[in-house]
């Protein structure tokens, strides 16, 4: 018999002002077949009270305490435990609508795919909605099985829109990497290469919160780490005689390119121009060829200016001109 069980993993830190919303938005779920994972990271503040209480409340509620080690380790963790047939990853300042697994689950069975991907919707620190997720229109992808993984592969690679079977991720070894930056992008993209029949919804299924202290909001030379995590994903497919040139040439230009867009915003000028000339070594090695026409439309001509001017776009008046524009 199918394990139809979902096993909802949220790794916890220092998460005390939003974590009730999202610990309830779970209890909450119209799909009932739950194992609710939290895996404390070593959380100084009352996280590890409102954790207890919320085991007291629901029987399918359990915790893992670890000394702080970051969310990829927590993620890993609460999956090493886990004991459902899918896999679903939320971060502890978010939440869910009441029928966002149901829906995933649904769309799973009714194609028998290992990997539903749903839309989000953006909220600001104090909850007010303030936008939804568009990458659909943005990189032309197709609806209802439709997609192909090229497609896909340029979808945001966040955990929190995405629900895995278990199986190919316990299955081929796949883990979050411990890198600063796109983690979840190297998890993603593995688990693509496995996934029988994914699928795109056009359903919203998760509230992403927007925080200006988050460590996605964060700038600095860290953001090289999409380097290596991009790289490591690339050997992962070569080792499984899957690599195409032509499919990581587009996610290294996409990724590459969101990157490249907050260098002005690193405070110190040596590391904003170093941070700037290695990415620009690294779109050097991308053939224009290799990209798909709605990167070449949308980001690609952008990207040529701002490589060109490389003085005008890390310089002291632009640097400042972007931080006004991003609240910083």
């Amino acid at each position: 018999m199918e394990n139809k069980t979902v096993s909802i993993i949220m790794p916890i830190y220092n998460a005390e002002k939003y974590l009730e919303q999202g610990i309830q938005s779970i209890i909450k779920q119209t799909y009932k077949q739950l194992e609710i994972i939290l895996v404390n990271d070593g959380s100084t503040d009352k996280s590890s009270e409102i954790i207890e209480a919320a085991k007291q409340r629901d029987s399918r509620i359990s915790s893992i305490f670890q000394t702080q080690q970051g969310a990829p380790t927590a993620r890993n963790a609460g999956c090493k435990a886990s004991v459902g047939g899918y896999l679903y990853f939320m971060d502890s300042d978010d939440y869910l609508p009441e029928t966002a697994i149901e829906k995933m689950v649904s769309e799973s069975l009714q194609y028998g795919s290992d990997l539903v991907i749903g839309q989000y919707q953006f909220i600001n620190e104090a909850g007010d909605w303030i936008g939804e997720s568009s990458f659909i229109e943005e990189l032309g992808i197709f609806l209802e099985g439709k997609a192909t993984k090229q497609q896909l592969s340029l979808c945001p690679p966040f955990p929190g829109n995405k629900l895995y079977r278990a199986s190919i991720i316990k299955g081929n070894g796949i883990q979050f990497a411990d890198v600063r930056v796109a983690q979840d992008l190297n998890f993603y993209l593995k688990a693509l290469l496995f996934a029988a029949n994914p699928i795109v919804i056009k359903d919203s299924v998760y509230y992403y919160r927007v925080r200006s202290g988050s460590i996605s909001h964060s700038y600095g030379s860290k953001m090289l780490d999409v380097i290596t995590s991009l790289e490591d994903a690339e050997m992962f497919y070569q080792q499984n005689g899957q690599y195409d040139r032509s499919f990581f040439s587009n996610i290294k230009f996409l990724h590459y390119y969101y990157q490249l867009i907050k260098v002005p915003q690193i405070q110190n000028y040596l590391e904003r121009t170093e941070t700037f000339l290695s990415f620009k070594k690294e779109f050097a090695k991308i053939q224009k060829a290799d990209l798909t026409k709605e990167l070449i439309d949308t980001f690609y001509y952008k990207s040529k200016l701002k490589l060109r001017f490389r003085r005008l776009y890390t310089g002291y008046l632009n640097s400042k001109r972007q931080k006004r524009k991003m609240g910083v």
